[in-house]
């Protein structure tokens, strides 16, 4: 009898922030960014023989749970004479390779099983109150302010199991994958509409969400007997994501007029609120306003829409 467990296990937090009714002033840029990366590479192999039994299981596991925000906090007073930025950057890499086999001469098992969990959350945000570029005393004339979320995650599970007896063999292997992510570029709402945030730029505010994932799981299961031979292999894969691009009850100032879709463009700025992934809401939180244009909005399907100034 023959066994191999490989596990892996990450709880990280990866934090950026400037903290609740704090007050920051720069003559150049404010960069507020975290940036989470990770990369798990869990390989186990399994292999017994035995005269009556042989019995060989090996299983892997790679469990990652992590946490990237970058956030201006609550009423906190930022103001840059260049750009504002707020970034949450996050990758993950998660790799299993999981092997077992059983020999006898009379009854052989073995099994393999391979296992990805990923729960994720990735949050860039204006905090409900905050006032971003509204001294006047370090006002720019190219200023862009950038809110900006994105989580790619690469998964790549392989499983295989190989028995052989001289009456019955019975190879089995399994490969799960299991993907949660929340990825959210937001301006927060403000439940009583008392204590708006507002952000002031002089030509781009962009508010962008996006998620990627490239998943693979290979599961393969052999087995050969004298009486018997059953082999079987399962992949399984379950991929649930959460992306929000939004604006809450925010008084957005760009002084120009908004672009209407790609290419089409009547001004020298845009505000932009992009979603790009698999979003459980159609449509981003709140609206959009712009001083003389409209809002220009894209959701999950990639398809943008022009809407009146004041909406999303």
């Amino acid at each position: 009898m023959g066994g191999v467990l490989g596990a892996i296990v990450s709880l990280a937090q990866t934090a950026a922030k400037i903290g609740e009714d704090a007050e920051v002033k720069s003559k150049g840029d404010v960069d507020v960014e975290a940036t989470g990366d990770i990369t798990a590479v869990t390989v186990a192999g399994g292999v017994a023989g035995g005269k009556n039994v042989g019995f060989g299981a090996s299983i892997g596991a790679n469990v990652l749970a992590n946490k990237t925000l970058a956030e201006i906090g609550d009423n906190a007073k930022v103001t840059a004479k260049n750009n504002p930025n707020v970034a949450a950057d996050a990758d993950e890499v998660a790799v299993t390779a999981v092997v077992a086999g059983g020999l006898s001469e009379k009854i052989a098992v073995s099994g393999a099983f391979s296992t990805n969990v990923i729960v994720g959350e990735t949050v860039a945000e204006v905090g409900q109150g905050a006032q971003i570029n509204t001294d006047d005393n370090y006002s720019g004339t190219a200023r862009n302010v950038a809110i900006t979320a994105h989580d790619d995650t690469v998964v790549a599970g392989i499983a295989g199991g190989g028995a052989g007896g001289g009456k019955a063999g019975i190879g089995a292997a399994l490969d799960t994958t299991v993907l949660v992510k929340t990825v959210k570029a937001t301006i927060e709402d403000d439940a009583d509409g008392l204590n708006v945030a507002t952000v002031n730029a002089d030509r781009n505010v962009k508010i962008d969400a996006s998620a990627k994932e490239t998943l693979v799981s290979v599961s393969m299961g052999f087995a050969f007997g004298g009486n018997a031979g059953v082999g079987g292999a399962v992949s399984i894969v379950v991929d649930k994501n959460d992306v929000q691009a939004g604006i809450g009850k925010s008084a957005l100032s760009a002084p120009v007029e908004i672009a209407l879709a790609d290419g089409e463009r009547g001004g020298r700025g845009d505000v932009v609120v992009l979603a790009a992934g698999q979003a459980a809401d159609g449509r981003p939180p709140g609206r959009c306003a712009g001083r003389t244009g409209r809002c220009r909005d894209s959701h999950a399907s990639g398809r943008p829409a022009a809407r009146p100034a004041g909406s999303v």
